[in-house]
């Protein structure tokens, strides 16, 4: 059988992704980060996805060491730490909660899925709400109804939460790093949804 070379490092990062063990995750990782940084968008994309289709999303118990995809959860979270920082977040995000790998079974729209994204992947309340404006422009209507709801749930709580906590100043937004990219995210976002 000849692969081509993009389709060769897709399958190497499915194999890769696949078989995470202790042993070898920090060969695995910068394997990983090597073949992304090489193909870029397709390899990053596809990365994603094949994280997302290996994971357990069940409400079933929680995620210990001793779980069989912990090493994907461990990798899947500081992909998506990483993924806010990209221009690529919706694309890509979207793209491996609509398009999930044949095995994945638990990944399905549902009231329960942004709270179990949310406990597995261990997402701090910004990441929350960013992840559901993100999949606002999911492909598929359920998702979009199910994170419109989550939206409208969370994002009144965290912003009551940042004026709360003094983090919002008198004359406007205290302009650190992380409030300045929530800012840009939810105005970005929120006009989007707008029009």
């Amino acid at each position: 059988m000849n692969l081509d070379s993009l389709s060769f490092t897709l399958s190497q990062i499915s194999y890769l992704v696949a078989n995470l063990t202790k042993k070898n995750y920090k060969q695995s990782t910068q394997e990983l980060s090597y073949l992304v940084a090489l193909y870029s968008l397709e390899a990053d994309r596809h990365l994603l996805r094949c994280l997302f289709s290996h994971i357990d999303f069940s409400a079933e118990g929680s995620k210990t060491s001793s779980s069989k995809d912990f090493h994907q959860i461990q990798l899947l979270v500081q992909e998506c730490v990483a993924l806010l920082t990209k221009p690529t977040l919706i694309s890509n995000l979207c793209y491996a909660l609509d398009n999930p790998l044949h095995h994945q079974k638990t990944l399905r729209p549902s009231a329960q899925l942004f709270p179990q994204l949310s406990k597995v992947l261990k997402l701090t309340p910004v990441q929350e709400v960013v992840f559901a404006l993100a999949l606002l422009h999911s492909s598929n209507p359920d998702t979009q109804n199910f994170a419109s709801q989550f939206v409208k749930l969370k994002l009144p709580d965290l912003i009551r939460s940042y004026i709360d906590t003094g983090k919002f100043s008198s004359c406007g937004l205290i302009l650190c790093r992380e409030t300045y990219f929530i800012r840009s995210v939810f105005m970005g976002l929120l006009l989007v949804q707008l029009f």
